[in-house]
């Protein structure tokens, strides 16, 4: 047997990343093809503890246990046929056995959590049926009374190729979310001293005990500054922000979120409209979570007079290479944006060049139920409530007003209604109300300037319409009022298209106390056999005879009294009537 033996194509853990794995007398190394001098990992003999050999998604995965640490190397992607070799290999030059472990092919979604050294195992019959690392886990949260939701950290994604050609890497799909239903109650230790042990839920235990170990709360190594009492807006809570060089942790009662770097997308410093906070509006992606509710966008809130003394557990070095300085006395805004500015790499957005009427930045508005504040910047608009809301000027396909002139000009307010070219949660277009018109013109001027493609919707056109088709019912009325005239007091029969036109008239007199089912014939027979108190035939015989020697007088007088109403309400509420008819 040759002294090395090499295999390509492995993976690096459960990366993405692929390399070829050298094993030596003197130890292993894997070395990546894609970046020969950065992705290097070695391992001396001396180090190994044991090595064991488990069939996986990706072919068969050797795992190496270290003996100063839990820490373990994964490879995976060999083939069987490499098994022999690697046993052989390291027998003879380690002395090591090549462990087997059978890994349960039950498919079942119930059994036993346990944490075996760095990983958090998932059991079936006593047998693996997946394991993930704890220092994958990013945030463990209680979905509800029974469930513990774990959310993992996002893998690096791989430079894109250069000179603009497209990556031959397929895009894979990683795991970001594992749930766990644990109900039933678990015994708290430490409470016994009191005489009676305090009763936890076992989701409760289950998300206590990930915390420690994947060492959510202490946030692992030398953090460079903490944020005390932050009031954070969204999610709603104070929380203690540490900041560290990788990541930022949000640590509050309830919740607590380790938060990449890597993950922040934009940073907001905008001033309210009450001229008395400020707010620091960090965009997220992947968005955290409360149970089923994401948030994209972190808003923090401070008073403009709030100092704060903030002093940076940092080197000169890393500080000259971060652009900081080693203490800070300013305002609690300043202190904390420039902070994340240096350490996530992004630029702060602050406002735009707009000023309203009341010669501020922001205008106050709503979106659907949310009342909360509109900013319009260089490059889009953002705006701030439970939920905030980013819209790009350039994914803008079209941005119309609508009751600013014609006969609302009593209105006090107007409605901005924006067409997106692109929006990926497939709902309607965005319709801002309750604008104050003062600001119509200004905000006008400022989209036209960044070339937003900008409409009016007035209601002059829309009053127009209606009342086109309101003075057409009305002549049709006059139309059938002489055509009685003309056949002797006698009502046409009107036909089938006309009689569905007469009903919705029937329905707009129904509040003043008609039954809204019945047509003019019926008032008619009833008003008949109310005069004589007789029966209905008899009634009804007169009627008819006194139609025919009247030449139908008393009917045109009864029909004018019937009709003059109806013309008046239909002048006085045309677009009601008119929609009542397309009903």
């Amino acid at each position: 047997m040759s002294s090395t033996t090499q295999i390509d194509e492995v993976f690096l853990g459960s990366t993405s990343k692929l390399g070829k794995l050298r094993i030596a007398p003197t130890g292993l190394g894997w070395k990546s093809i894609e970046d020969d001098k950065e992705s290097l990992v070695t391992l001396t003999a001396a180090e190994i503890s044991w090595i064991s050999w488990t069939r996986v998604a990706r072919d068969f995965q050797i795992s190496i246990g270290r003996k100063t640490s839990d820490e373990r190397l994964v490879f995976e992607g060999i083939n069987r046929e490499d098994h022999d070799r690697i046993a052989k290999y390291i027998k003879q030059h380690w002395d090591i056995n090549l462990e087997h472990k059978e890994t349960s092919l039950k498919g079942w979604n119930w059994g036993q959590v346990d944490v075996q050294g760095p990983n958090l195992a998932f059991l079936v019959s006593d047998k693996p049926s997946f394991t993930i690392p704890l220092s994958s886990i990013a945030n463990s949260n209680i979905a509800g009374k029974t469930e513990v939701s774990l959310e993992i950290t996002p893998p690096v994604q791989p430079p894109q190729a250069s000179g603009g050609g497209k990556s031959r890497v397929r895009p894979i799909d990683e795991l970001v979310e594992l749930r766990f239903h644990i109900p039933g109650q678990a015994e708290e230790s430490g409470s016994e001293s009191e005489g009676e042990n305090e009763e936890i839920s076992k989701a409760q235990a289950f998300h206590d005990m990930i915390k420690e170990r994947a060492e959510i709360t202490e946030g692992g190594g030398e953090g460079v500054v903490v944020f005390n009492e932050v009031l954070v807006l969204t999610p709603r809570g104070r929380y203690d922000i540490d900041m560290f060089l990788t990541h930022f942790r949000l640590r509050g009662k309830t919740y607590d979120y380790k938060i990449m770097h890597s993950s922040v997308t934009r940073l907001f410093l905008l001033p309210k409209a009450d001229e008395i906070h400020v707010q620091l509006v960090v965009g997220l992606d992947p968005a955290i979570r409360q149970g089923q509710t994401r948030y994209p966008y972190l808003v923090m809130q401070f008073t403009k007079d709030e100092e704060m003394d903030a002093e940076l557990n940092l080197t000169e070095e890393e500080l000259k290479e971060n652009n900081l300085m080693r203490k800070y006395e300013a305002p609690a805004f300043s202190v904390v944006s420039q902070v994340f500015k240096a350490l996530t790499g992004k630029k702060i957005i602050p406002p735009s060049s707009f000023v309203s009427t009341s010669g501020q930045n922001v205008v106050k508005c709503n979106l659907k139920a949310n009342q909360g504040e509109l900013y319009f910047l260089e490059k889009s608009m953002i705006f701030i409530a439970k939920q905030p809301l980013l819209v790009e000027f350039a994914n803008i396909q079209t941005l119309s007003f609508s009751r600013v002139g014609g006969n609302m000009a009593s209105s006090k307010t107007f409605d901005m209604s924006i067409s997106l070219k692109n929006r990926t949660d497939g709902g309607s277009d965005y319709s801002f109300t309750s604008l104050s018109k003062d600001d119509a013109e200004p905000i006008k001027a400022f989209l036209m300037e960044r070339k937003v493609k900008v409409k009016d919707k007035t209601e002059d056109d829309v009053l127009t319409v209606q009342l086109s088709d309101e003075d057409e019912d009305m002549e049709s009325d006059e139309d059938s009022e002489d055509s009685e005239e003309e056949n002797g007091g006698r009502k046409k029969q009107p036909k089938d298209g006309q009689a569905k036109r007469k009903k919705p008239v029937a329905l707009a007199k129904a509040p003043v106390g008609g039954d809204d089912d019945e047509d003019e014939s019926e008032d008619e027979d009833f008003q008949a056999s109310s005069s004589d108190g007789g029966s209905a035939t008899s009634s009804s015989d007169e009627s008819d005879s006194d139609a025919e020697a009247g030449g139908g007088k008393e009917e045109a007088e009864s029909d004018v009294e019937m009709d003059e109403p109806k013309k008046k309400k239909s002048g006085d509420d045309g677009p009601v009537k008119k929609k009542a008819k397309k009903d």
